[in-house]
């Protein structure tokens, strides 16, 4: 530890005496008000808040030539020197490039930086004063990639640290090469999802229902097989009508309609049902799982979404894979820290059998597509309803599919359709309507020849 501590002070040292790496180190093209806040400091980054309330915004350039607003902005608690950049002839408070000074009202000690390197004003740094070190924190929404991270540089010198010198520093413990999406590596996600908008209308939500390797409407479970499938997000679930002239479909029906897109431009048929339904979860001998098990299918739709997976990229391989050595599923731990709408600390890890807590889903979407783009990721989601007096069951059900296309637009911020059942819906309500659900991901590779049945 004391090596890296004199080599982030000899680096530090070596930038502090003016090398000019202005250009050669920007890794994002961010906006750099370094110089800017060095011009500041004495006049705004440490003036009382007395002095700061009698002053009005600045514009300011910087050695690029790009403009900087200088503002100050008081709260309940604390106050703000902001440093924005100009992004189409506004100065949004928070976009790439913007840095924010809190300081206490009371004390007027400083609190912390707050430093926004993407389009995505939910996803920033925060450096913060410990002791004679710097903690850093890496917020991506309400996930902490990076977490009381402790660098060896004074709070103050984070003051007038520029972008190219925090890279060189962070370089080691931070994948900045992530941060730089390529929008071509989109286009798969950018041109189904907009398909999938055109098919809304044609298809019509039945429970149960899907279409076999023939492009013929089926049943998937037999009353033999006990399944009761949900219906979500105030869907209306429809009667099979033999001569509709929509597809009918449930939701597990419709993550397989998806895949068959993909699937029948290279062997010219669609999958086989039967052969999603094979089981991938052991239950351990006599527990309460086994015994419900035995009773119910609790686990149709995550043995079907994993199936599904596994199946297409045997399709893609041209030989059989099994699931457990196919690498489909996810189950990456990406966080440090996170918490839910109410503010408590939640677990942030991927569980076995049970994948993700609904509150990860938006950070854990945003990783999924800087890391692994040109995939869309098919979840099946476990619940805990009941009809019972009681409205909760202690053991989770399986019952629900639907699917996720992340990717970042031509102004690399991110989005995130999401289709339920043939409808799109709201990630933000997706989530807010699943506070105690799990969702298990698979992932697709995507391609821009994608067909999906059509009701002839």
């Amino acid at each position: 530890m004391k090596r890296r501590q004199i080599c982030f002070s000899i680096v530090f040292l070596f930038f502090s005496v003016g090398f000019p790496v202005y250009a050669a180190f920007n890794p994002l093209s961010i906006s750099d008000s370094s110089s800017i806040r060095e011009d500041i400091y004495y006049t705004w980054l440490t003036r009382s808040l007395a002095d700061l309330r009698e002053e009005k915004a600045i514009i300011r350039k910087n050695e690029a030539g790009d403009y900087f607003r200088v503002s100050f902005v008081e709260y309940e608690k604390e106050f703000a020197i902001i440093c924005n950049p100009m992004v189409e002839n506004d100065f949004p408070e928070k976009t790439s490039g913007s840095w924010i000074l809190y300081r206490d009202k009371e004390t007027e000690k400083a609190l912390r930086i707050e430093f926004y390197f993407t389009q995505s004003s939910e996803v920033y740094f925060t450096f913060k004063p410990s002791g004679i070190k710097t903690s850093i924190d890496l917020r991506i929404f309400n996930a902490y990639l990076i977490k009381d991270h402790n660098f060896s540089l004074t709070f103050r010198d984070f003051y007038t640290l520029s972008i190219p010198q925090f890279y060189t520093l962070s370089k080691n413990l931070f994948p900045w090469h992530f941060f730089t999406p390529e929008e071509n590596l989109y286009d798969a996600n950018i041109q189904i999802a907009s398909q999938l908008r055109e098919y809304q209308d044609t298809i019509s939500f039945v429970p149960n229902r899907a279409y076999d390797e023939n492009g013929k409407p089926s049943q998937i479970f037999d009353s033999s097989e006990n399944l009761e499938l949900n219906t979500r997000d105030n869907i209306e679930s429809n009667e099979i009508l033999e001569d509709s002239d929509k597809l009918q479909l449930g939701s597990l029906g419709y993550v397989k309609w998806v895949v068959d897109g993909l699937v029948y431009p290279q062997i010219a048929s669609y999958l086989k049902i039967q052969a999603l339904k094979k089981a991938t979860v052991d239950t351990s001998p006599r527990s309460r799982v086994e015994t419900l098990s035995s009773r119910e299918t609790i686990y149709a739709a995550l043995d079907w979404t994993r199936n599904l997976a596994t199946a297409y990229a045997s399709v893609q391989l041209g030989r059989d894979l099994d699931f457990f050595t196919s690498g489909t599923e996810v189950n990456h731990s990406f966080f440090a820290l996170s918490y839910d709408t109410k503010g408590l600390y939640k677990e942030s890890a991927y569980i076995f059998n049970s994948g993700y807590s609904s509150h990860l889903l938006k950070p854990l979407l945003y990783m999924l597509a800087l890391t692994e783009p040109e995939r869309m990721y098919i979840a099946a989601i476990k619940d805990f309803r009941s009809d019972t007096e009681e409205g909760k069951l202690d053991i989770g059900r399986f019952r629900d599919a639907l699917v996720f296309l992340p990717y970042f637009d031509a102004k690399r911020e991110f989005q995130c359709p999401v289709f339920y059942a043939g409808k799109e819906i709201s990630l933000d309500e997706l989530i807010a309507n699943s506070e105690n659900d799990f969702f298990s991901l698979v992932r697709i590779k995507t391609e821009l020849r994608f067909y999906p049945l059509k009701k002839e």
